[in-house]
């Protein structure tokens, strides 16, 4: 009966790290090993993982592009108006992020979206028109459209006017306006720097810097309606925008608010041989007692963690009572 025992046990503390490896339900794989032991474990074994490999996007360089357009020029598919139209466009694409900028952590499991090329596009229009797939009147039409795209700015532009699933005359581009003035308006609000970057899958993205307010970064997005704030090491995702009049959600809003001004923290636990955490907590100290404003849970797997405590600390805010309670917190190991 012991061996019976311990062997469902095996077979469910493997086919949990298993599964977990595999991106499949942690859950459901130890409950089958306990109840079928190494069957499951076999089973489990075979099965493909779901993680999907990341894929290294290749980048042209301005050189290369502007090399592509100008010899479109030369052959006479583009004319010396377009060249000049289509130059000023690559010179006009965004510039890789800072290096401190690059540093912060990119949300996960986001796929690296394609880098535009203008050169690709026309490539491909020629090879339609030769193909006779399309005349010559649209080829140029189309050529038209592509050198005519607006130029990118500093702030990312707006997505297709894709239909919500709340309402059927709002579009998720609606949302852009009123969440682009609420990142800005938090930033002066608390006498911030903000800077605007690009992020695969977002609409709008940005980040608070670590600067004389502010002791970490905080980035915020915005993807169809909904508001994703990360860090170095931590992620609060799927935060619903009730209205496309709102920059951001109530509760998320005041737990920023308390988490810049020194009277929040963040609670980031982390399982056991594991990097990314499976709970994330947004708290405000009110009342003389930790809050919770905002979180991200899941189970952890194995049962034995680590939680990590982190606060803004700056000259305005040295210390508070909440800091007292921190520091005793901190030294729990779970």
């Amino acid at each position: 009966m012991n061996d019976l025992f311990l062997s469902m046990f095996v077979s469910a503390i493997l086919s949990g790290t298993i599964a977990t490896m595999k991106d499949r339900s942690v859950i459901l794989w130890t409950i089958l090993s306990v109840v079928g032991g190494p069957i499951a474990l076999a089973v489990i074994i075979c099965l493909p993982s779901r993680k999907v490999a990341t894929v290294a996007t290749p980048v042209q360089s301005l050189a290369d592009e502007i090399g592509g357009i100008a010899d479109l020029r030369d052959r006479g598919v583009i004319s010396d108006a377009e060249f000049a139209l289509g130059k000023a466009q690559i010179l006009a694409q965004p510039v890789p992020a800072p290096a401190r900028a690059a540093a912060q952590p990119r949300m996960p499991n986001r796929a690296a979206a394609p880098v535009r090329s203008i050169v690709d596009e026309i490539h491909g229009i020629e090879e339609q028109q030769e193909r006779g797939l399309i005349s010559n009147a649209g080829a140029a039409q189309r050529r038209a459209e592509i050198l005519a795209r607006p130029v990118p700015s500093a702030i990312p532009s707006a997505t297709p006017p894709t239909p919500t699933g709340n309402h059927k005359r709002a579009t998720w581009d609606t949302y852009q306006p009123a969440v682009r003035a609420g990142f800005a308006s938090f930033a002066t609000q608390h006498g911030m720097e903000i800077l605007w970057r690009e992020e695969p899958g977002l609409e709008i993205a940005c980040v608070y810097p670590i600067q004389p307010r502010l002791s970490f970064a905080i980035n915020l997005g915005l993807e169809k309606g909904t508001i994703h704030v990360w860090g170095e090491g931590w992620v609060l995702d799927n935060r619903d925008l009730p209205s496309n009049e709102v920059g951001l959600p109530s509760d998320l809003h005041a737990g920023l608010n308390a988490l810049v001004e020194g009277n929040g923290r963040l609670v980031i636990r982390t399982a056991f041989h594991r990097t990314e955490p499976f709970w994330v907590s947004l708290q405000i100290y009110r009342g003389g007692r930790w809050r919770t404003a905002e979180y991200q849970g899941g189970i952890p797997f194995p049962p034995i963690w680590r939680s990590v405590r982190i606060s803004n600390r700056h000259d305005d805010h040295p210390g508070s009572p909440a800091d007292s309670v921190q520091a005793k917190d901190s030294a729990i190991l779970l």
